[in-house]
């Protein structure tokens, strides 16, 4: 007979859980009907722990935003003279021509991107020089247009992004116009670069935050790792924005700028006008990012 004695049937439903299930008198149950009854319980926890977890991953990121949020400075706005510092003899050509520009108000990162938030995000780390506190490197331009486009969905503020180079050298500098922040000499524990006088100099990133932040709150802007920024490369100031705002016409190629020094750096590259630049797929143990973010109207 297809008729089956349930007690005797080897079965992971529970009589009153089957009963809800099937209708039908239990008489009237055949094996067929169990197991319809257990696929349909199956695809019920199934959808109930995706609910679960997609509700977590969803208050993880709100959370995970909470912290980027509460790690942004507000920068104000203002006018500077960016590129070459007076007098500094180390100035290259594409340092020039010193000239005004007027930046809006905006935020811009406490603290270069650390590993911990670039895996929240992308559920990976690429960096050599491993720890959640460190600054996440081996990042391509390219990469972070994912990172920002990840980072941004479910954001109702205003978009994470990448500082313009006018915008980064403005909050480097912080008021003032000397080649480093701090003064005129790169004195000894400042910043991570070879030479700069810092237990990590040319051997490894240094967790954020190890060195005094400058005058609108910002650490790291010299060394620790090359930051990249929304502007294409160009070989000068010539033709440059004076409104803030990022360089993106007459791109010459696909470069874009970097920003910073790191810690293999000499000081010498980690002064505060000095550019570098290169293709939007190039990755190094050197090269991380730092957030930027308009501020609301």
């Amino acid at each position: 007979s297809s008729r089956v004695v349930l007690m005797s049937t080897p079965i992971r439903l529970s009589l009153a859980f089957a009963a809800f299930l099937l209708p039908a008198p239990l008489g009237a149950w055949t094996e067929e009907d169990l197991r319809a009854a257990e696929r349909r319980l199956d695809r019920q926890l199934a959808a109930q722990r995706a609910a679960e977890v997609k509700a977590k991953t969803q208050a993880d990121a709100q959370r995970f935003r909470e912290t980027v949020a509460a790690g942004m400075v507000a920068i104000p706005a203002g006018e500077f003279e960016m590129g070459c510092s007076p007098d500094d003899l180390d100035c290259g050509p594409d340092e020039r021509p010193s000239h005004g520009v007027s930046v809006k108000s905006f935020r811009m990162g406490k603290f270069e991107v650390t590993q911990a938030q670039w895996r929240a995000v992308m559920g990976n780390n690429p960096s050599r020089f491993q720890g959640d506190d460190r600054p996440v490197e081996y990042v391509s331009w390219d990469d972070i247009q994912t990172f920002l486009q990840r980072l941004n969905a479910g954001n109702t503020g205003k978009p994470y992004r990448l500082p313009s180079e006018a915008e980064w050298e403005y909050a480097a500098r912080a008021g003032t116009r000397t080649p480093w922040w701090w003064g005129r000499d790169i004195g000894e524990g400042h910043a991570n670069c070879t030479g700069c006088g810092s237990r990590w100099d040319g051997k490894e990133t240094a967790p954020v935050g190890s060195f005094p932040a400058n005058p609108f709150g910002l650490h790291d802007t010299t060394g620790n790792v090359w930051e990249w920024v929304a502007d294409c490369w160009h070989d000068s100031y010539r033709g440059a924005p004076a409104d803030g705002s990022a360089w993106l016409n007459n791109c010459p190629d696909n470069r874009r700028v970097l920003r910073g020094g790191s810690w293999v750096n000499l000081p010498l590259f980690a002064r505060v006008s000095d550019r570098g630049g290169d293709g939007t797929d190039y990755r190094n143990g050197i090269i991380g990012l730092r957030l930027a973010q308009d501020l609301n109207p």
